[in-house]
């Protein structure tokens, strides 16, 4: 219960900082720093790939869902509905949509790749014995 507590907790901190950190680098940086936060949050808080990926994709596409649909209702669905008919007759919803899929999936991507690299240098689960009987210490995997 306690494992399941602390696996729940990071992922909805992982979620938080992921929501959190993105809205805050897209006020000043390129689209592509969905990834590189998504990537940093998941090397600093340790979840497994699947966690990893579910939580990208929910914080990012809500991030560029929620971003999509303010600045489409700014603008009154002119700019989506020009860019609608461009593409064969696609609703300005549909296209907001599409960039929180788009989006989600950048930060799903970009997790994953966070938290494989966690995994690669910080192993999950693995334990170091120490064999102390010899004169120099050996670590036994």
């Amino acid at each position: 219960m306690k494992n399941k507590l602390l696996n729940l907790f990071k992922l909805a901190a992982s979620f938080g900082l992921m929501w959190g950190l993105g809205y805050l680098a897209h006020q000043k940086f390129s689209w592509w720093i969905t990834a590189v936060v998504a990537a940093a949050v998941c090397f600093f808080v340790p979840v497994k790939n699947g966690g990893a990926f579910a939580m990208g994709f929910a914080a990012f596409s809500l991030l560029w869902g929620l971003q999509a649909n303010a600045l489409n209702a700014l603008n009154m669905e002119l700019l989506a509905t020009k860019m609608g008919a461009l593409f064969g007759g696609v609703k300005p919803m549909q296209l907001v949509y599409a960039t929180g899929v788009v989006g989600g999936l950048l930060g799903a991507f970009g997790a994953v790749t966070g938290s494989s690299f966690r995994q690669i240098f910080f192993p999950l689960g693995r334990k170091k014995n120490i064999d102390v009987s010899r004169s120099e210490a050996v670590v036994l995997e």
